[in-house]
């Protein structure tokens, strides 16, 4: 029996290692999306019309530079995001890819 427990506590160990890394997987895609959301709401950063770049001001430009930006970070954070939900699914005793549905 002692065996037995030894190797539940380690299966359990194990459990809670892929939990802490599935959290840490989570909390980058937090700080991935964060920028593309707090930036643009934060309007003193980019509420002036110097520098100009090729004749638009900084206030409209800075703008369309967060699309861009915005675009690369949630792209980043979906793949991290299909990375976690596989390993969830595996956690969790299920095949990496779901089933294809006819």
């Amino acid at each position: 029996m002692r065996g037995a427990r030894g190797n539940l506590h380690e299966a359990g160990d194990l459990l809670n290692a892929d939990r802490r890394a599935r959290r840490r997987y989570w909390l980058l895609i937090l700080a991935l999306l964060a920028p593309a959301v707090v930036l643009p709401l934060w309007v003193p950063l980019y509420d002036r019309a110097d520098p100009e770049l090729f004749g638009f001001p900084f206030f409209f430009w800075f703008q369309m530079a967060m699309i861009g930006v915005a675009v690369v970070l949630t792209s980043l954070a979906l793949l991290v995001a299909a990375k976690v939900t596989r390993l969830d699914r595996v956690a969790h005793g299920l095949a990496p890819e779901p089933p294809e549905q006819r």
